[in-house]
């Protein structure tokens, strides 16, 4: 009777004790031993070796040793242990453990886990068939407690399919019957060695049709039908294929395959799911970058570091949204503060490897990963590289590009005025203010004082500038909703008693400002001050106000100036409807400041009300007189003193400065410069927009947490404890896509002066597309399986986002290399993978059952047809939509979770917590984690849902009244309704039989009272069509 022992994990329980046919000193050594052991030896470093660790090592030799059995070292497992169960060299096929590892008999092997895959089976089996060879022991006692962060593979892990380099493998070409390109001839040497038989090609409408859904996610209207049919017969699939690849429905049909790989969502997940109000621009980097064919390998660099590789370019700013789209918590105590964190960077890593490789990352996180060549060295160095990215919220300006070469040419045209004012500053301005300066030996100098400013700092990262004339002005098209100012002064002043600020009208700007709103106003929520005297300069204290007086307030309440000292941030002076000139607001400090050496000033100015209601220009100045006027000159200390000097003490700088400050009161001056204001209205302005990032050293968007938004190094962890920290990770990749020497240089890049981030996320987007030493070839194999997979239903290799070893091997490998090669040769073209599967005899084949090939390939594996499938979610409501007439196509911009949208689906907000519920009916998957595929289940809420739908059936009847309204005849209306849903004509039968149901449905609401029975009926015979299958699914 067998001794049954319960253990963890795998295999060599029972390859115990002896191994039969091993030679005895009495025997002659068998010629071929030698081959065998190197040929066991080396399947032993390639694959058993890791499987042995990861599954076996716990219980035989690692923390304990279940029944007696040992198997660190060849020695200790040939020893065996108390079962006596054996496996006999050349049959182990036929052992116990066969039966074990293919879960045959009890205990399966590994306990209590699922099954190994067939391929990694097949390696232990062969591996104990050729003699156990192993290369070294699977522990080494001597190894240091920390020896796992410098983990080195075996090379020959590298022999595993996926991580080989691309071949261009010779193929026959007299295989297939009538082939259409190379795609034909890979896909008809797999179907002859399977003896399959090839399908005639679909009809020319299914083609058509087959076509739109699969590649715009909507059927053609009737209008392409007819386009594309009155063409030459052997010219209808090329137009057919270039059309829907021109077609902006494009973009938004493959990106949602692509958000769906990207675990994309507009909330941050978990209980409290708050909104990611700026997320969307991810979704619209996606569509814009797959319709304009962005090439792929940019596409991928743009998501890992398009702040860094290109920050100019919006588009390459809205990419690295791909690194933060994983959820989030946005309450987070002190304990979880540095778990969030390495769970974020986890997310990051897991989600690029997953996405880009389809290597399953994030595994290696606390251990070694189990089956593929990933030590958990390789994932800390990995992650490392986004140890300082943290998602931002940041003002990114779309039209850049644009704008430049506007404003260049606007500059051009600008530049004469600016060179009347220069002109005459240099001459009759010079001489204006001699004869001014020697008539007033006794000057009256403005009371109102600029001070010597030394920074300025944006709460939300505003772009803010410092003008001649001492006031700020901020960058329109670089602010948020709300933000706040820091300023630092000191002045020389012993005594200030009031502080004013004044806001100016600005041509350019919306209605002449002097806000940022859309009408031109602001909202001025509070003005703080900490004061110190110069000379004990750092211990600054609270200022309070006691008085507030404006040139305009908007009303008496919460809107009027002396709310800026309220304390109050919901409410603040606006000036509604006085826009287009200037306003000024004069506080008066509670306590004077007194002190002979100065004070240093700290001046907050806060606008947290209405959005975008933010000053565009404006100036502060204090002085000892709270009753000065509101608005009138200013003149800074220094000035005041240069003033007060003789003319003949006054050096040529000092002059220049106190010739700046009274050029603002020369009349002549001011008709050039109010000249130059006019024709400044021409200008070209910025669109900015707030978008979602993930940058660094940028302000992190802020949760309830208590601590860091993150921290400036990464540790390796040991079983992935924050707790159990070894020491820190510096950068590196994946060592299997690496040359044996893996140094990162090759991929690094130094930042550039200035810069606010790291560039490890340059360097690693480097790797992931370098085609010689890094990870381009699997980069190409993965997205080539992608596309494939969406237009058959089926991956060429069917795991699409696991290409490890417990993923699935290709079904056509070199088709699989063809097509990755044919990638990076057209400079990485995702429309040129597109334009050659959908131009292919295979992809072109009819839907049509076969029983011979049925029985041979049940799965289709080898396409001997086109395989039917519904349609997604997505392209079911799309679909409808753009049947009944009533799809609004606009494109891009925020979303929504309101569901009678006539938008593409696309455009619904994905909130984690609230779905739309049509979709998760029809298998819509929660984002949560990447997601390679989605399941499509047959389920009756569906066919109820099509049925009962409040918004699907509004769509059947606006649509219904629309053709109604253009009085047409109910043939010539069934007719139209087939070609939008079905994309062919009706039959004769169909005919009757539609019009039968129209007549008794219209006769039936009449009797029943209904005032637009013909509405009604018509309505209905829409949306039976909309349930019938032939709708739902491509064929």
């Amino acid at each position: 009777m067998k001794i049954r022992f319960v253990i963890c994990s795998l295999i060599l329980f029972f390859l115990q004790t002896t191994i039969r046919g091993q030679q005895t000193e009495q025997n002659p050594v068998d010629p071929t031993h030698a081959v065998r052991m190197a040929q066991s030896q080396k399947l032993f470093k390639s694959t058993v070796r890791h499987a042995l660790t990861a599954h076996c090592l716990k219980c035989h030799g690692g923390k304990k040793t279940e029944g007696e059995f040992e198997l660190t070292t060849r020695e200790a497992f040939l020893r065996g242990g108390v079962s006596g169960e054996v496996v006999e060299v050349g049959k182990a096929h036929e052992s116990y453990l066969a039966d074990m590892l293919h879960h045959r008999v009890e205990p399966s092997m590994p306990q209590n886990s699922g099954k190994l895959s067939e391929a990694l089976i097949e390696s232990i089996l062969e591996w104990a068939n050729l003699g156990a060879a192993y290369d070294r022991p699977l522990i080494d006692v001597d190894e240091p407690e920390n020896a796992w962060t410098q983990r080195r593979i075996d090379q020959s892990q590298k022999d595993y399919w996926a991580f080989q380099p691309l071949r261009a493998v010779k193929i026959r070409s007299d295989l297939h019957p009538a082939p259409q390109n190379p795609i034909d001839h890979y896909i008809a040497g797999a179907m002859k060695d399977q003896k399959l038989e090839f399908l005639p090609k679909a009809e020319i409408h299914s083609l058509i049709r087959r076509i739109f859904l699969d590649t715009l996610g909507m059927p053609p209207t009737a209008d392409d039908l007819e386009k594309l049919t009155a063409l030459p017969k052997t010219e209808v699939l090329s137009a057919t294929i270039k059309y829907v690849l021109n077609s902006p429905h494009y973009g938004e049909r493959w990106a949602r395959h692509w958000l769906d790989v990207a675990r994309f969502a507009e909330s941050h997940g978990f209980e409290h799911d708050y909104d990611r109000p700026f997320a969307f621009h991810y979704r619209d980097f996606v569509i814009k970058a797959l319709n304009r064919d962005l090439p792929y390998d940019e596409f991928t660099r743009w998501q890992l570091a398009g702040d860094e590789i290109d920050p100019k370019n919006p588009l390459a700013m809205m990419a690295t949204g791909f690194l933060g789209a994983g959820v989030f918590p946005t309450q987070i105590t002190a304990n979880e503060v540095e778990p969030s964190r390495y769970d974020a960077l986890d997310d990051m890593a897991a989600t690029t490897g997953t996405a880009m490789l389809a290597m399953t990352i994030g595994c290696a996180r606390c251990h070694d990963h189990k089956f593929d060549p990933i030590p958990t060295a390789d994932y800390h160095r990995f992650t490392s590289t986004f140890t300082t990215a943290v998602r931002s919220n940041q003002e990114i300006l779309l039209n850049q590009t644009e704008y430049e070469e506007k404003r260049a040419q606007f500059e051009k045209e600008h530049q004469p005025y600016l060179d009347a004012i220069t002109a005459y500053e240099n001459t009759t301005l010079r001489e204006a203010f001699d004869i001014w300066d020697e008539a007033n030996p006794e000057k009256e100098l403005p009371k109102w004082y600029t001070m010597k400013f030394f920074d300025v700092e944006s709460e939300k990262s505003s772009v803010i500038k410092r003008q001649a004339d001492e006031s700020f002005k901020v960058e329109p098209w670089s602010v948020p909703n709300q933000d706040a100012f820091t300023f630092e002064f000191h002045t020389h002043l012993p005594s200030v008693q009031a502080l004013r600020i004044e806001a100016f009208a600005d041509p350019a700007l919306k209605a002449g400002g002097p806000g940022l709103a859309s009408n031109g106003n602001f909202q001025l929520t509070q003005i703080s001050i900490g004061a110190a005297p110069l000379e004990t300069a750092n211990n600054l204290k609270d200022v309070k106000f006691s008085n507030a007086r404006a040139t305009f307030n908007q009303n008496d309440g919460g809107l009027h100036v002396r709310t800026v000292i309220d304390g109050q941030q919901n409410t603040g002076w606006a000036v509604d409807p006085q826009f287009g000139k200037d306003h000024g607001a004069v506080l008066t400090l509670a306590e004077p400041l007194e002190n002979p050496s100065g004070h240093r000033l700290r001046i907050t100015v806060s606008f947290k009300g209405n959005t975008k209601h933010i000053m565009g220009r404006f100036r502060i100045s204090v002085s000892g007189d709270p009753e000065l006027p509101l608005l009138s000159n200013t003149i800074s200390e220094e000035v005041a003193d240069i003033l007060r000097k003789q003319a003949a003490d006054r050096d040529e700088a000092e002059v220049k400065q106190a010739i700046n400050w009274y050029r603002t009161s020369d009349n002549k001056w001011n008709e050039l410069t109010a000249n130059a204001a006019e024709h400044m209205k021409n200008m070209p302005r910025p669109e900015g927009e707030t978008v979602m990032i993930v940058s660094e050293g940028v302000k992190p968007i802020r949760h309830h947490s208590q601590g860091k938004d993150f921290f400036e190094d990464f540790y390796f962890l040991k079983r992935g404890d924050v707790n159990q920290k070894m020491g820190k990770a510096s950068q590196g990749f994946l060592q299997v896509l690496m040359p044996e020497e893996d140094s990162i240089e090759l991929w690094q890049e130094v930042p550039p002066t200035g810069s606010m981030t790291s560039f490890r996320r340059t360097a690693l987007a480097n790797w992931m597309v370098d085609t010689e030493a890094g990870a381009g070839q699997l980069l190409a194999r993965v997205i080539v399986n992608r596309l494939w997979h969406h237009h058959f239903g089926r991956g060429i290799v069917s795991s699409t986002n696991d290409f490890g070893i417990q993923g699935q091997p290709p079904t056509h490998p070199g088709l699989l290399d063809w097509l990755a090669l044919e990638l990076i040769g057209s400079d990485w073209s995702l429309k040129h993978i597109h334009s050659l599967i959908l131009s292919s005899y295979t992809y072109q084949q009819s839907s049509a059952w076969h029983e011979a090939n049925a029985l041979a390939d049940p799965e289709n594996a080898f396409f001997w047809r086109f395989s039917p499938r519904r349609l997604e979610a997505e392209a079911i409501r799309d679909s409808i939509l753009q049947a009944t007439g009533q799809l609004d196509k606009t494109m891009f911009g925020k979303g929504t979770l309101d569901e009678s949208m006539r938008r593409r689906s696309i455009y619904f907000t994905v909130k984690r917590s609230k779905l739309v519920p049509m979709l998760q009916v029809f298998d819509v998957p929660e984002p949560l984690v990447s997601q390679g595929q989605r399941p499509t289940t047959t389920v009756a809420p569906q066919a109820l849902l099509l049925l009962n739908n409040p918004h699907l059936r509004k769509c059947c009847e606006d649509s219904a009244a629309q053709l109604i309204a253009n009085n047409m005849a109910d043939h010539a209306m069934i007719d139209l309704f087939y070609q939008r849903s079905l994309s062919r004509n009706p039959n004769k039968s169909e005919v009757q039989k539609a019009s039968g149901f129209l007549a008794s449905q219209t006769a039936s609401y009449k009797q029943s009272g209904v005032t637009d029975a013909k509405i009604q009926a018509t309505a209905d015979l829409i949306q039976l069509m909309l349930c019938l299958n032939e709708f739902c699914y491509i064929y």
